[in-house]
């Protein structure tokens, strides 16, 4: 029996319409990594960096219109202790659009 990998990235044409930019993901987690330190790294050491990036980039892609409700967010979680997962992280974002309406 062989070993088969199940693909569930985009098309390159798809991938690249959503998801957040690059220069947005790695100011993001720039500032996770300056607010978490080592939580930060320890939360992702273990998978690959690039993978990560992508996954949150495809994650936030419906905020690529929406900076200033990413920008509340990254405020709103730099009163907590713990860094955030993805899904939490969204959740912030999602909270601080909806206010902004």
């Amino acid at each position: 029996m062989t070993s088969q990998s199940l693909s569930v990235t985009l098309p390159e044409s798809q991938s690249v319409l959503h998801r957040l930019p690059d220069a947005w993901i790695e100011r993001l987690f720039q500032k996770f990594e300056d607010m978490y330190g080592a939580k930060w790294a320890a939360q992702f050491g273990d998978f690959p960096r690039d993978r990560v990036k992508e996954t949150w980039a495809e994650g936030l892609a419906g905020f690529s219109d929406k900076g200033e409700a990413i920008a509340k967010a990254l405020n709103a979680q730099s009163s907590s202790p713990y860094a955030p997962t993805l899904p939490e992280f969204l959740n912030l974002c999602r909270e601080a659009a909806r206010r902004m309406v």
